[in-house]
Order: C-alpha cells, then sequence, then structure tokens
C-alpha cells in the first residue's frame, strides 16, 4: 500500500475496499468493515496498516463504511525508504534438536522418527565406518517432506536420489540420525533485532545454506552438492 501510495503523482484518491485488497494482496480484516477507527491516522499500538499510507505522507478521511469506500489525501511528502543497504551484518541463531534415527525394514523400506507438521530445516547425518556424511534441506512441512523421502514419487529426482542413499547406507550397516531446527532466534542486522520465523521460505533458505557451510567446515562430507 505504501508503494502505491507513493507512487501516485495526484494529491487525492477515493478508493473501494476492495481495490486496496487487491493492493495488498489479501483480503481486509473484519474490523476495517465494521469499526471506523481501524482507518484512524495514528501508528500506535502496532497498526502497521496506518503506517503504509502515513509513511507515505498520506492521511485517509472521508470514510464511508456502507459504501465500503475511503479517501486517501496527500499531507506531505513520503519518508524516503531504505531500499538498498549498504553492507551485509545479519547474525543467525538456531540449535539442533536430535529427531531420532531412521531404519530399514526386512521389505527395505525406510521408516522416519517423528517430525512435527510444521515448517523447518533437517539435517540427515549419515554415520558410518567409512567416515560421515550428512543432507540438509528445509520444508514448510517436514512431516511430509520426511514422507516424500520414505516413498518417493518417480519424477521426483532429489527425492529419489536421497532414498536409494539411505537404503544403500543402511543396508551396509551405517546408521541414519536425524536433527531438526524449528525454532530459530532473532536475526540481529547491525544493532537491531528483527522477528523472524521459518514459515518464511527466505528465511528457511538462509538458514539451510548457513547450516550447510557451517557443516561443511567439519570433517563431515556434504551431500548437498
Amino acid at each position: 500500500m505504501r508503494d502505491r501510495l507513493s507512487s501516485l503523482r495526484v494529491t487525492a484518491v477515493r478508493m473501494k475496499f476492495a481495490d486496496i485488497e487487491e493492493i495488498i494482496g489479501r483480503e481486509l480484516p473484519p474490523s476495517a468493515r465494521k469499526y471506523p477507527a481501524w482507518w484512524g491516522n495514528n501508528d500506535q499500538g502496532g497498526k502497521r496498516h496506518s503506517v503504509a499510507w502515513l509513511h507515505a505522507g498520506w492521511h485517509a478521511e472521508d470514510l464511508a463504511l456502507e459504501m465500503e469506500e475511503v479517501s486517501f489525501i496527500r499531507k506531505s511528502k513520503p519518508t524516503a525508504p531504505v531500499i538498498f543497504s549498504a553492507a551485509i551484518q545479519t547474525t543467525l541463531s538456531a540449535e539442533w534438536v536430535v529427531a531420532g534415527k531412521v531404519t530399514l525394514s526386512q521389505e527395505r523400506v525406510l521408516t522416519f522418527p517423528e517430525a512435527p507438521s510444521e515448517a523447518g530445516i533437517y539435517r540427515f547425518r549419515f554415520l558410518g565406518r567409512e567416515g560421515h556424511r550428512c543432507y540438509i534441506g528445509e520444508s514448510a512441512h517436514l512431516r511430509r517432506r520426511f514422507g516424500f523421502y520414505r516413498r518417493p514419487g518417480s519424477t521426483q529426482a532429489t527425492n529419489l536420489r536421497i532414498n536409494a542413499l539411505m537404503i544403500e547406507h543402511l543396508s551396509d550397516g551405517g546408521s541414519i540420525e536425524v536433527d531438526t531446527i524449528t525454532e530459530i532466534g532473532a536475526l540481529k542486522q547491525s544493532a537491531s533485532d528483527r522477528e523472524a520465523s521459518l514459515s518464511d521460505k527466505a528465511v528457511r533458505r538462509l538458514f539451510e545454506q548457513a547450516a550447510i557451510v557451517t557443516d561443511d567446515g567439519t570433517e563431515i562430507e556434504s551431500l548437498n552438492r
């Protein structure tokens, strides 16, 4: 919403609620259609929606709830946003939690330890007499992802590869231990902390790559290459 208002060259614009929903890519909350206070021009109490138009230099006015319309009036020049950072200074914090072991049945079917139905990072540690290897990945649903490794589809190349490696390793007397990460600390950027969630794929990829780099610095051979 901030970007759209900042790009306008007019001093006033009338919008339907449906127009706003199209701009932000989601539905407005029910309170936006019930309470005029939702459209108040203040940035207190975590009102991120009003912060968006206020920082763009606009005020919401002439609200018509029954018509589902509102006007935005330009009040000042928008605050210049910081689009590109000058440096990368990010600190990540997370700890692996041991989930259990992968086992192989007599029918050569893999069994995985119990995994949560939530987003996270996972690590398979292949432990054997000839050395240790690991595979690290990320998923929006850990339990479902482990199911794909257990019974990969015919077109799932990576799942087929890991499935075959696991069966071969366990058949040769090795063991496979599983670790997961479902909770992370805040992303520390310069002098400030920013809340982050593994439900965000970009955050998962960030932690996944950090974990791969970290384990590459050990004696474990990475299977992610």
